[in-house]
């Protein structure tokens, strides 16, 4: 198992390449879904979208300062999807997905 730290490094490191790619497209959103455990080391939904270059988490407190990562201590990826964007909370268009979030490390995966 990886350490906890080294775990929250990655997970951090993904977030910003995502975010980065996610400049150069404007119109698509991406749904990273997983859990966090909490204190008692139940599971808890754990939803970060990503637009235009910012994620935030729809789940869970988003900390105010850009610098600080919207991933929450103790979270767990899981799967991504990639929906046309903006999202309209009618109908969403999926592009690709729910697959795993390291592959849209790939900017073709965008397409």
């Amino acid at each position: 198992m990886i350490h906890k730290n080294m775990r929250r490094f990655f997970l951090n490191n993904l977030l910003t390449q995502l975010e980065d790619i996610s400049k150069e497209r404007m119109n698509r959103v991406l749904s990273l879904k997983g859990f966090i455990l909490n204190k008692n080391g139940d599971k808890e939904f754990l939803e970060i979208l990503i637009f235009r270059g910012f994620s935030s988490s729809t789940t869970h407190p988003t900390e105010l300062n850009i610098n600080n990562s919207a991933i929450p201590k103790n979270a767990y990826l899981e799967k991504a999807v990639l929906f046309l964007g903006p999202m309209d909370p009618k109908k969403n268009t999926i592009i690709r997905g729910p697959c795993e979030p390291n592959l849209f490390t790939k900017k073709k995966y965008w397409d």
